[in-house]
């Protein structure tokens, strides 16, 4: 469907990046999953997204970057981090600014609220 507004999913974990593209689907978003850096600044080259959720500890490269790509690319993509590797305490005063930071092993509730409260998306039926 064409009309749903876009996000990407970058997570390198397979078996939890398949369980986000399901429960955003489900939430009304165009999902597309880039499991590592290269994929996706490739996505953000070919793609606008609403949102961007991001992994901080990526094969192939840094989240941040992926952060900067995502601002520099489509200054009006809302950019969410996720990690479980550091807290937002963690985060230096040179990192991009994002919408939201989840700490992992995230609950999906709360990223549901988040990205809810963030734009378009979450139409169900």
């Amino acid at each position: 469907m064409r009309d749903r507004p876009a996000l990407l999913v970058v997570e390198d974990d397979r078996v939890f990046g398949e369980l986000l593209e399901e429960l955003l689907s489900a939430e009304g978003w165009q999902v597309r999953v880039a499991p590592e850096c290269a994929s996706a600044l490739e996505a953000l080259a070919e793609e606008t997204f609403q949102v961007v959720l991001i992994d901080l500890v990526l094969p192939g490269g840094d989240g941040w970057d992926i952060v900067r790509a995502a601002r520099r690319q489509h200054p009006g993509s809302r950019v969410i981090v996720m990690s479980g590797a550091m807290g937002p305490e963690d985060v230096g005063a040179d990192a991009p600014q994002v919408e939201a930071f989840l700490a992992k092993p995230m609950d999906l509730d709360r990223l549901l609220a988040v990205i809810g409260a963030l734009g378009p998306g979450s139409r169900r039926g």
